[in-house]
């Protein structure tokens, strides 16, 4: 196997650092106990992939680079299946997919550029959008499946 090394940390754990067969570099974050918390290597197109893990090693959530250089986290259930996927748009802006039991898409949370927080919910067509107005008034406007708006201030 390829050289490692080692450092310690305050919380008691350590960091292994080695290069793989393909001469990535691969860091694992171990805890006091000598479990790994998490997991760094360098992907195919030279970016970072950090795997998450619980108390009980299992991937917690992976987080990425995509190939627009955006960060891109998937949450992890236990049975290892996607619970969600929080992304950066093109605005600087969280965008949050909320993913049911059969792996669909049940809702959809996002920022826009003027600080609007949109949640769209993907299985019942309804939305809801919650803004700040001049006067520093929080303004919730809800759009059910019909169409009907629905706004409250306070």
């Amino acid at each position: 196997m390829a050289q490692s090394t080692s450092r310690k940390l305050k919380n008691g754990g350590r960091e292994v650092t080695r290069v793989n067969k393909a001469g990535k570099t691969v860091v694992r974050r171990k805890n006091a106990d000598g479990k790994t918390t998490a997991v760094t290597r360098t992907n195919k197109k030279g970016n970072d992939v950090k795997r998450k893990k619980d108390a009980d090693g299992k991937t917690s959530a992976v987080t990425r680079t995509n190939a627009k250089g955006n960060t891109v986290r998937r949450g992890k259930k236990a049975d290892g299946t996607t619970k969600s996927v929080t992304r950066t748009n093109a605005a600087g802006k969280k965008v949050q997919r909320v993913k049911g039991k059969d792996g669909a898409t049940k809702k959809v949370r996002r920022t826009t550029a003027n600080g609007t927080r949109i949640t769209r919910n993907k299985e019942t067509g309804a939305s809801t959008r919650v803004r700040t107005n001049k006067a520093g008034q929080k303004v919730t406007v809800k759009v059910d499946k019909n169409g009907v708006k629905t706004k409250t201030k306070g």
